[in-house]
């Protein structure tokens, strides 16, 4: 719990600097707090599959002094797995809270190549703490942004659609966060 807790101040700390330093440039102030929550909620869950994910660090690879990772690249080579359902289970979230906090990702494409991103991002950042990274992986963690993704438009369909726009700090945030959030987890957590 505590290294999880410490992961996930290393993976905000980035983020929480960055939106100081552009809290001027948020477009709609009536709904920035709203905002702001939810981002944060966004963030506690990058951390989350970061920390389950295994992410190597720039500790890990002082203290094994080479990268050696293994990769399969070989799709679905293994029959399905209970990792691979939790694989699809972890990113629901993913594809479920862009969409509902960032407006310009309410674009399933967008959706769907950021989940990607972000999948393989982990995935190769798994390379520097000698875990394999895995197609399978990647597959089912898209698979899994996709479901979240059709489970928001439903939800939206249905339930949120009077909801006004959100405030935004920039229109490739999530991204930002994302990769700051990684950075900050790569060079500060040992």
């Amino acid at each position: 719990m505590i290294n999880y807790i410490y992961l996930t101040l290393c993976f905000m700390l980035p983020n929480i600097a960055w939106q100081i330093l552009n809290k001027n440039k948020i477009k709609n102030t009536q709904h920035a707090t709203r905002h702001i929550v939810w981002t944060v909620i966004f963030w506690i869950y990058c951390s989350l599959a970061a920390y389950e994910a295994g992410i190597g660090t720039v500790w890990d690879i002082i203290s094994y002094k080479e990268i050696v990772g293994g990769i399969n690249l070989t799709p679905l080579s293994v029959n399905p797995r209970f990792t691979q359902i939790l694989n699809i289970y972890m990113f629901v979230p993913f594809g479920f809270l862009l969409p509902h906090i960032w407006q310009r990702f309410r674009n399933p494409l967008r959706v769907l190549l950021t989940g990607f991103g972000f999948s393989l991002l982990i995935e190769a950042l798994q390379l520097f703490n000698h875990r394999i990274s895995d197609i399978d992986d990647l597959i089912m963690n898209t698979i899994g942004t996709c479901i979240g993704y059709l489970i928001w438009a439903f939800l939206w369909l249905i339930f949120l659609r009077k909801r006004k726009t959100s405030a935004e700090f920039s229109k490739n945030e999530p991204i930002i966060y994302i990769l700051l959030g990684i950075l900050g987890v790569f060079f500060l957590f040992n």
